[in-house]
């Protein structure tokens, strides 16, 4: 990382509202590239916030504005013209598009132009209107090469670098306690789905595959670990009624050591989304030596490699086969196992830092 140093600082700034309180995919996502920037020896970090704690390391200046929406931005854009950076880093394009504001977008995905019937009205004008302005004034950072495609094949002038997060190494969660679990009423075996719920996660797929699983006499469960999103009222009725069934058990957020501890007595994770820009619990669950199975699209096909069992999510019946198989297969298991160990290893603060530093230079 020391290759990178030069006379003076270069000053990173992040947008980093998304990770406090209950992070979703995104807010740790920025959270992890921040921690790596941290890292380098030329740079220092700064982080705007909108009040809510965070833990950070001390060499990281916390800006907190406590204000929301429009006025929050705005406040943000004069301090930044009052204090300026090399960069400054966010999802949201709003301040990347006011003048005198060196920037590095976020483009996680193109949802809002892929899939935008499972995306808010509000997010895909923002979208649609900022997008080419950002495109044309900024270099950008892209989660994966998936994305990156994605958004030059939508806008040709697009230019950046791909920063994927880091992991960090834990070491094996300890099993729950069966008084924990069967408090949330989970009991094994059990499968996991992780990620808000929304349209393009596909959740009621991964339900139907399970009660298919069940309907052969199996004792499984379909476990559904995330808050509710955006446009989900039909997934949520579908969902309601699986629990009632019994075939699905929803505890809804949890913390990271909730999760670890779910991952740690998992039979296999599903992720059956239409679409995604990276897919942070397929390398979670590598990492905790949990079987994935997922759509075969591309992001995750550069996620997870070899490491994870891919399939159609259009064909329910070839998932019904193959987790029946993976839950029949020790060895089948062990291998995913052992391939997505390996493969969550390559996501390493070291990796993130050398993006992240790569980025930057776009900016000189």
């Amino acid at each position: 990382m020391g290759a990178h140093a030069t006379m003076s600082a270069r000053i990173a700034a992040f947008d980093l509202r998304s990770a406090a309180g209950k992070p979703t995919g995104i807010g740790k996502h920025l959270l992890s590239i921040s921690l790596a920037a941290a890292q380098l020896s030329d740079v220092k970090v700064r982080v705007y916030t909108a009040g809510a704690d965070l833990e950070l390391p001390p060499s990281i200046e916390i800006v907190a504005v406590a204000r929301h929406g429009l006025p929050w931005h705005l406040a943000v854009w004069r301090h930044l013209r009052r204090h300026p950076v090399t960069a400054y880093v966010s999802t949201s394009l709003v301040v990347p598009s006011l003048p005198g504001v060196p920037a590095l977008p976020v483009v996680l995905d193109m949802s809002s132009f892929r899939v935008p019937e499972h995306q808010t009205r509000r997010t895909r004008l923002f979208e649609h209107a900022l997008l080419g302005r950002a495109v044309s004034h900024h270099p950008l950072i892209f989660g994966s090469q998936a994305a990156a495609s994605d958004c030059r094949d939508l806008f040709p002038r697009a230019r950046g670098v791909v920063v994927p997060p880091w992991f960090p190494q834990r070491p094996p969660a300890a099993p729950p306690a069966a008084d924990w679990l069967a408090g949330l009423g989970i009991s094994k075996p059990y499968v996991l789905i992780v990620g808000t719920i929304e349209p393009r996660k596909n959740v009621p797929l991964a339900a139907r595959v399970v009660a298919s699983l069940r309907e052969q006499g199996r004792d499984v469960r379909l476990v559904v670990v995330g808050r509710r999103g955006w446009s989900s009222d039909s997934e949520m009725a579908a969902l309601q009624e699986w629990q009632r069934q019994g075939t699905v058990v929803w505890p809804g957020y949890v913390t990271d050591d909730q999760r670890d501890a779910l991952y740690a007595e998992a039979s296999a994770l599903l992720l059956p989304s239409v679409y995604e820009g990276f897919g942070m619990p397929l390398v979670e669950a590598m990492a905790a030596g949990v079987p994935c199975c997922c759509s075969a699209i591309p992001a995750f096909e550069e996620v997870a490699g070899d490491a994870a069992i891919k399939l159609d999510p259009g064909q329910p019946t070839r998932w019904v086969e193959t987790l029946g198989a993976l839950l029949d297969d020790p060895e089948l298991a062990d291998r995913m196992r052992r391939a997505g160990l390996a493969r969550a290893a390559t996501y390493s603060l070291e990796r993130t830092a050398h993006a992240f530093a790569l980025a930057l230079d776009q900016t000189i």
